[in-house]
């Protein structure tokens, strides 16, 4: 609650505030003088000052004056908060369609809701698994279209009963684990997803194969479901950093890498600096050694990550000798093993190059898969659409 007394006018002291805020509530100068303890003679000198200050001939003059100054302030704040609103929308559709255009990077369906339990995004995976009589559409309320998710199962009604539970939300649930009549079995599983822009949550639904066993890529996918609400969430460069080294810290420990970073490119575009790592135990950082590094220096890197936007080293031995100053940094830094993801201002057309994610094995030599790739190129994604947000350079 404000404090009737608090002060009004950010120009003026703390009592000559308190005097304006008096005034415009109504009170005479003889209850001002009450209210603060002070004399009335006091009350008329602090009144000249005011009168001074904000030139003005009355007490009326010095309320309007002040009442505007107060209201185009709010009016400001409230333009900022807008501005940062539509800018927050814009990083949640930008989430949303990452997720829902690269059904490539994991097999699982996916449903995005809102915190009322209304539909905001699927993909084709999702919709492939349930039998909807009537298109799936967003704004849907998904728990009347229950019935017909659990149509083709076969005890539809522990599935139902189970589901909506899940919209309840506030409490933790197993995984459902169900079958379809024709023979198919199904992990559904809710991730909560609380944050400053979107309060809701996220439904996978993930094909079982040989028992209980999931098919590869559904760990990958709660990975992912954990870090990217980090990445909207962000309000501003500490939280962002924070955001994308929490980012590095999942990815390393998930792939088993030695370390994992993010290269940002230099204002001037002939530079690039490690700017954010993460590393296991009893790995040494190298992150004060890469600053500023000429790309000059790194040839057949940046010739690799310019025209494949992707540079994939199974041994660090094994490289071409055009690209001997490559290896002889690699080698400084202990690494046998790296891959590494190029980030653009525009990925589609791989435009406007502003450096790269990746990861380092130390220890031993590593592979990663395509599919592990693509999940790689995928926090690449979420890394360039928080750079236009908030500054990680």
């Amino acid at each position: 609650m404000n404090n009737p007394d608090s002060d009004f006018g950010g120009s003026t002291s703390s009592r000559e505030g308190q005097v304006i805020s008096m005034a415009a509530r109504g009170l005479t100068d003889k209850e001002i003088s009450v209210r603060l303890g002070i004399s009335h003679d006091t009350v008329s000198t602090y009144w000249r000052r005011i009168l001074s200050r904000y030139h003005a001939s009355s007490r009326t003059e010095v309320i309007a004056i002040v009442v505007r100054s107060e209201a185009d302030l709010a009016i400001a704040t409230m333009a900022d908060e807008v501005r940062t609103l539509r800018e927050q929308v814009e990083a949640q559709k930008h989430f949303m369609a990452e997720f829902t255009q690269r059904e490539d990077l994991a097999e699982p369906g996916h449903l995005f809701l809102d915190n009322l339990g209304r539909v905001i995004s699927f993909n084709s995976s999702f919709r492939a698994v349930f039998n909807f009589n009537r298109a799936l559409s967003e704004g849907d309320a998904i728990a009347n279209r229950l019935d017909e998710m659990v149509s083709e199962f076969t005890d539809p009604e522990t599935a139902k009963s189970h589901l909506s539970k899940m919209l309840i939300g506030g409490q933790r649930l197993p995984q459902l684990d169900v079958e379809t009549k024709s023979g198919e079995r199904f992990i559904i599983e809710r991730k909560a997803t609380p944050t400053r822009e979107w309060v809701g949550e996220i439904w996978t639904i993930s094909p079982v194969s040989g028992g209980n066993a999931k098919v590869p890529g559904f760990q990958d996918l709660r990975i992912t479901a954990e870090v990217a609400p980090m990445f909207i969430e962000a309000p501003d460069v500490t939280a962002a950093n924070i955001a994308v080294n929490e980012a590095l810290e999942w990815i390393g420990k998930h792939f088993g890498a030695d370390r994992a970073y993010v290269f940002f490119a230099d204002p001037g575009g002939n530079a690039v600096t490690n700017t954010h790592e993460w590393c296991q135990p009893g790995i040494s950082s190298e992150r004060e050694n890469l600053v500023s590094v000429p790309m000059s220096s790194i040839n057949w890197w940046m010739n690799e990550i310019l025209s494949k936007g992707l540079v994939y080293v199974a041994d660090v031995q094994n490289l071409p000798a055009d690209a001997s100053d490559v290896r002889k940094m690699l080698n400084d830094q202990g690494i046998r093993s790296l891959v590494s993801a190029g980030l653009w201002q525009n990925r589609e057309a791989r435009e406007g190059f502003i450096g790269f994610i990746g990861m380092d094995s130390v220890r031993t030599n590593s592979t990663w898969d395509g599919y592990s790739i693509r999940l790689l190129t995928h926090f690449a994604c979420l890394v360039e659409a928080l750079s236009k947000r908030v500054s990680l350079h």
